[in-house]
């Protein structure tokens, strides 16, 4: 009799749980099979469990990472297509379009932990070339070890990434998504370019993007438009009135082309940024080209070279990891740093997610997550939406320090002299009552901010103390650790706002006019003594 009830309880059980079996299956098919169709018949939606799939790239991927405008640095562009900066706090995905997540960035990063600033430092002293001696000799900043390096043993050892031979390979893979950066600017008069371009192979035209302007300010993620980097192309000058080119040499460098053997009467400066050096501009007017038409042509008995090797949405750690594996065998004399903005995170909506989803610790998670497309589906949309309000607040000045020192010092041990030359922007000085110069102010009105329940979050502003606050730490790094420093702040400030609108085709990217200016200041600072 007990058996028989048993049995019967059983059975009870079965079929009243089978409907919904079947309804969790019908569930599970469907969703399967609609992004099967939705993504070119990607089998990996098919497999189970899907983690195994190609689809998935090893990690889960319900819903995809900020779409590839992918440019500006892209991300969806090929080498470099990286987007780029000023790339702000970021990706905001559209939960409702579910496709394979992909991260395209093998590179690793430094861990990611607190630290508590030190204070402001005084502005460091000029960066100068001298012409007793065939090396730059660069006077020391303010307080510090002039030009000290760092011992070999502050310097981590970076393993290579994933397919990235050693020592000079194509450049790296991109970084993920990041913002983008308007290739166009407002007229302004025409003037001469003192300097003709060099000669390279005629490029088919390339229609000019429009120029985009930043999402509204209630979101957390600002979005620019840029060219595919790697590829050469033409631009519209703004000043010539014509097109002009804009291209790479076979390492993907822009300016002077350079082989990784220097010739004896060769003096290397090679630039290191994110886009804002890459530069929207044309060869003869970016940036780096002012640089180099204002220095001597020659440094003693050597000819001067400068080359390029900014890369749109590239920040300090994938600018040291880009330097260890390609551009350190290309040995250059001196070595330019330019670049605060992309010290931003590009993925906040994700970090956000993946830590959601990180507190579902228990064993029907791991049964299910990633297994179940179904159930990876609501956990993944569940944390989405409950993440939708975070917004990002300040940069994590740890991970900058674990990047940019030991850059410099890698640079520096390896012969060559480090310049950090502060990145400027179209921002105010003054603002909201503070001096954004100042590295405690900019600090304290972020967290008032923060906790400030009545403020509309406004990217645009946030972005701009964030990249003020990331200019100001490094300087303190560089006043630490003996690094030169070029400071330049207070003459664009001096510029007005009037003269800054002209100088920038949005918030971070200069014009040809901003280009010129910048330029000139760097050079300036880098003349021969005897000029």
């Amino acid at each position: 009799m007990k058996r028989a009830r048993r049995r019967f309880s059983i059975r009870f059980v079965a079929f009243a749980l089978a409907p919904l079996f079947g309804l969790v299956l019908a569930a599970e098919t469907t969703l399967r099979l609609k992004y099967f169709f939705l993504h070119d018949h990607d089998w990996g939606y098919l497999i189970t469990p899907f983690g195994s799939g190609a689809a998935t790239g090893g990690d889960p991927w319900i819903y995809a990472r900020a779409a590839p405008v992918k440019s500006p640095s892209g991300r969806a562009a090929p080498v470099p297509a990286a987007v780029a900066s000023p790339s702000a706090p970021s990706a905001q995905t559209d939960a409702a379009s579910p496709a394979p997540r992909s991260d395209p960035v093998p590179l690793p990063t430094p861990p990611r932990t607190e630290r508590q600033p030190s204070s402001p430092m005084p502005e460091p002293a000029a960066t100068a070339l001298t012409t007793s001696a065939p090396s730059v000799v660069l006077s020391p900043p303010a307080t510090g070890t002039p030009g000290s390096a760092l011992a070999p043993s502050e310097i981590p050892v970076i393993p290579a990434p994933a397919g990235v031979p050693v020592p000079a390979v194509p450049a790296p893979p991109p970084p993920g998504p990041k913002a983008a950066s308007p290739m166009t600017a407002p007229a302004k008069t025409a003037s001469a370019v003192t300097a003709p371009p060099t000669a390279v192979p005629t490029p088919a035209p390339v229609p000019q993007p429009t120029a985009a302007s930043p999402v509204a300010p209630d979101t957390t993620q600002m979005v620019f438009k840029w060219r595919t980097p790697c590829v050469n192309q033409t631009v519209y000058s703004t000043e010539l009135h014509k097109d002009m080119p804009r291209t790479w040499n076979e390492h993907c460098f822009r300016g002077d082309s350079v082989k990784p053997q220097k010739d004896p009467d060769e003096y290397r400066v090679i630039f290191l940024g994110g886009s804002t050096v890459e530069d929207a501009q044309s060869d003869v007017e970016m940036m780096t080209a002012q640089v180099k038409r204002a220095l001597p042509q020659r440094h003693g008995e050597k000819r001067i070279s400068v080359v390029n090797a900014g890369r749109a949405g590239f920040e300090s750690a994938r600018i040291l990891l880009y330097w260890t594996y390609q551009v350190e065998a290309f040995s250059p004399d001196l070595v330019v740093y330019y670049e605060a903005w992309n010290e931003q995170p590009t993925d906040v909506k994700w970090t956000r997610v993946d830590q959601r989803i990180a507190g579902f610790s228990n064993w029907l998670h791991s049964t299910l997550y990633y297994h179940s497309m179904l159930y990876t589906y609501a956990v993944e949309k569940f944390a989405f939406l409950t993440t939708s309000n975070d917004h990002f607040w300040k940069i994590d000045l740890n991970r900058l320090r674990r990047s940019f020192v030991p850059l410099a010092g890698t640079v520096q041990n390896g012969g060559a002299r480090f310049v950090f030359v502060t990145q400027v922007i179209r921002f105010p000085r003054l603002w909201k009552g503070i001096d954004t110069f100042d590295y405690q102010a900019v600090d304290a009105l972020l967290e008032r901010l923060r906790t400030d329940r009545q403020y509309a979050y406004d990217v645009t502003e946030i972005s701009a103390l964030n990249q003020r606050l990331a200019v100001l730490y490094t300087l303190d790094l560089c006043r630490e650790h003996g690094i030169p420093v070029i400071n330049i702040l207070d003459q664009v400030e001096a510029q007005g706002d009037a003269g800054r609108a002209e100088m920038f085709i949005d918030l971070g990217h200069l014009s040809v006019k901003g280009d010129r200016i910048v330029g000139e200041l760097i050079g300036a600072r880098l003349k021969l003594a005897a000029d």
